[in-house]
């Protein structure tokens, strides 16, 4: 098989999974949010051009609401059930979190990144063809691939084009492949996303759960586990994702030196008991200290472990000096040791990520320079995680105790995987300093720091949960913000266009493809690909504002004959004196 129809192949498949309902963003109510891996902005498809005033009145009921009942309004179900309006506000907080959640995500996980660069790169060289074919009069023949074009025209260039798409199209296939337990990252990408959000605005037992798996699929195992808590659930599956890794080079010798996101998921679900235990105890020692705090007419003398909580003596030996931290996390190594449970390893001896059980005594000098060099990257994975943000208190007191617990409880976790894993991703800090390339996906990233100089700390993941300044800053950032002030290239060769251009031009070979992929998907003479957990939504291509994704059929015509001046139908016209149908033979 020559490297054009081994693009169209991978591409044909790539491009059948991500139609398949992933990635196609959460339905909350009465409004569907996206994030577009191919742009890394917001959308809410159908909204009013009265929603920024919409918004805005929200933002004010909300305030009024908190300075009634305080925080409880995210935490008391009872009360957001006697209150449809709060409900119903709440409801559209939850999709605008779910969506600038991913936008976190991207940018403080190695592996969320490889990802979606992929998806990016790939998305790059459509736009490129599609100049090609649509500014030369070519066409795309139904029941064929998008790629298909390439085997017309110029063979040693489309030959090197194909080769880098098959790259990243093996990227992303195999970093999205379902493994143990039917996971894949993107369940472990949505996952996380739908229970912060739905816990942050205390939504996760108002509202009925999705009928999609790849929200719920992870959790679901996790509940099986026995676990229950939502913000243990949300640190394991972020502590897969930061120290987890995917290749973006499928052909490396290098490429299975790291654990897959999944693997360590799968591994440590089956402590969520554990897990949950020290969560516990983590919580109840900081309420105890912050009561020893408040009660300050107690006399000193008759507060017996004034800040370690009673339920700690358990852990306690006397004359044990080691502090709470150390203590928990070899509370939680020996629960793993003596489950006889061991992670995946990888399937090559020469490649092994797996720590080694070792004794006090190095026998070979070898393993105590291995010990060493574990040691440099716990330093390097966990404290540069760990480092504060310093922008001191959004929250209020109590909010603020929340995210100090939940930060200790996420640096055990790390821990424990620095103690099991030889090799963990490395920090996404100092990523994305320099983008001279213009590469959508850095070029946004570099914008996107120096505006969260902190995006790789896991503060920031917890404060998108907790504190609503932060989360109103990022959600303005990807909504709004990037369209006008960030300057991005299609590809290499290519002059700069301002964000919201490159929206433009992803759009019309986005509706070729959707339009090429249902057309196969109702045609009985083609084969269906068959997905376990996903059921088939129509594809949807954007129109223009006033219409938002809309849903087709066999016949782009309805796009065509959108006259609104920000339709794609009138781009293409525009550019090319042609329209979507004319693209099809």
């Amino acid at each position: 098989m020559n490297k054009i129809e081994r693009a169209i192949e991978l591409h044909s498949a790539y491009i059948e999974k991500l139609s398949a309902g992933f990635l196609n963003g959460a339905l909350e109510g009465e409004l569907t949010g996206f994030i577009s891996l191919s742009d890394s902005t917001i959308s809410i498809p159908g909204i009013s051009e009265e929603f920024s005033q919409k918004l805005a009145k929200s933002v004010d009921k909300l305030k009024t609401f908190e300075e009634k009942y305080g925080d409880e309004i995210f935490r008391t179900s009872e009360l957001i059930a006697k209150l449809p309006e709060l409900k119903n506000l709440l409801t559209n907080f939850e999709l605008w979190r779910h969506e600038a959640f991913h936008g976190v995500q991207k940018h403080a996980y190695r592996s969320v990144f490889t990802l979606v660069d992929s998806i990016q790169s790939i998305e790059s060289w459509e736009i490129y063809i599609f100049f090609m074919i649509a500014s030369s009069g070519g066409k795309w023949r139904l029941g064929e691939n998008f790629l298909s074009v390439l085997r017309d025209i110029d063979a040693d260039l489309n030959e090197r084009i194909a080769g880098l798409i098959s790259r990243d199209c093996r990227v992303v296939l195999e970093a999205i492949s379902e493994r143990d337990n039917g996971l894949g990252i993107l369940h472990l990408i949505e996952g996380q996303a739908f229970i912060a959000s739905r816990f942050s605005v205390g939504l996760l037992d108002v509202l009925p759960t999705p009928a999609s798996p790849i929200y719920t699929k992870a959790w679901s195992l996790f509940n099986e586990k026995g676990g229950r808590e939502p913000i243990v659930f949300i640190i394991l599956a972020g502590a897969a994702l930061r120290y987890g890794n995917i290749s973006s080079d499928p052909d490396s010798v290098f490429k299975d030196l790291y654990p897959h996101p999944v693997d360590i998921f799968n591994f440590l679900v089956n402590f969520a008991g554990d897990f949950e235990n020290i969560y516990r105890k983590l919580q109840e020692n900081a309420e105890h200290e912050l009561a020893s705090k408040r009660s300050s007419f107690i006399n000193r003398k008759q507060r017996p472990f004034s800040t370690r909580s009673h339920i700690l003596m358990d852990l306690l030996d006397h004359g044990n000096k080691k502090n709470l931290h150390d203590l928990f996390v070899e509370s939680l190594l020996e629960a793993i040791r003596k489950s006889g449970i061991k992670p995946t390893d990888s399937a090559r001896d020469t490649t092994s990520y797996v720590r080694k059980e070792y004794s006090e005594e190095f026998e070979d000098p070898d393993d105590e320079i291995e010990q060493e060099e574990i040691e440099e990257r716990h330093h390097q994975n966990v404290h540069s995680a760990f480092e504060p943000m310093n922008i001191g208190a959004h929250a209020s007191p109590d909010r603020e105790n929340i995210i100090k617990v939940i930060l200790e409880f996420s640096r055990i976790t790390s821990c424990v995987l620095e103690c099991i894993y030889t090799r963990l991703a490395t920090s996404m800090k100092d990523d994305f300093a320099d983008a001279e390339n213009k590469k959508i996906a850095d070029a946004v990233a570099a914008d996107y720091i120096r505006r969260f100089p902190y995006y790789y700390t896991e503060e920031m993941i917890i404060r998108v949960i907790f504190d609503q300044k932060s989360i109103n800053s990022l959600f303005g950032y990807f909504f709004t913000y990037l369209h006008d002030y960030v300057k991005v290239k299609t590809f290499l060769s290519a002059p700069e266009v301002t964000h919201k251009e490159y929206i433009f031009l992803r759009l019309m070979p986005d509706a070729v493809k959707k339009f090429l992929i249902q057309y196969r998907w109702t045609n009985p003479d083609f084969k269906r690909v068959n997905f376990v957990d996903e059921p088939r939504h129509p594809p949807r291509p954007y129109c223009c504002r006033e219409h938002g994704m809309v849903p087709i059929d066999q016949d782009p015509s309805f796009i065509d004959g959108c006259q609104s001046e920000d339709g794609v139908g009138q781009l293409i016209h525009g550019l090319f004196q042609r329209t979507l149908m004319d693209m099809f033979e």
